[in-house]
């Protein structure tokens, strides 16, 4: 039941920063921002935030159900304890993180030519961290392992 309790709590920080964001924007504390950028991805910005918040709800309604209904928990534990399950699983976010790595630079790269370098150098500098976590996360586990 520990990754039922995770995805529960995962969910509600990712809604937590959501919220937050919306909150900090409102009122102004991202003052750098050039004002035909804000006007380029503010819609972008309220639809991706709403369908964020919308699968956060959804997904928090869906496993509070599995916690509370006997044969649900059963089926996710099963299921969250196959091998083949967990296989699919870690080759699936393999694939979808190595495409986003490959898209990431390009369009970096796009948006710092066609003149929202805000965008962009936010993009590169984006990847660079997450690139240095992977890092720093892969050394880690490879002690350990």
């Amino acid at each position: 039941m520990k990754s039922l309790k995770n995805t529960i709590f995962e969910s509600i920080i990712f809604f937590g920063v959501c919220a937050v964001a919306l909150i900090l924007y409102k009122q102004g504390l991202f003052p750098n921002i050039s004002e035909g950028v804000t006007k380029a991805i503010m819609p972008i910005s309220i639809v991706l935030g709403a369908g964020f918040i919308f699968v956060v709800l959804i997904s928090y309604l869906k496993y509070r159900e599995i916690k509370y209904n006997p044969k649900s928990k059963e089926a996710f534990e099963i299921y969250d304890t196959d091998e083949r399950n967990i296989y699919l699983k870690d080759k699936t976010n393999s694939k979808v993180y190595n495409i986003f790595n490959i898209i990431e630079v390009p369009v970096s790269l796009i948006l710092l030519f066609t003149g929202f370098d805000e965008l962009g150098i936010g993009l590169m500098i984006f990847h660079f961290v997450k690139e240095g976590i992977r890092f720093l996360i892969y050394m880690n586990l490879s002690k350990k392992y």
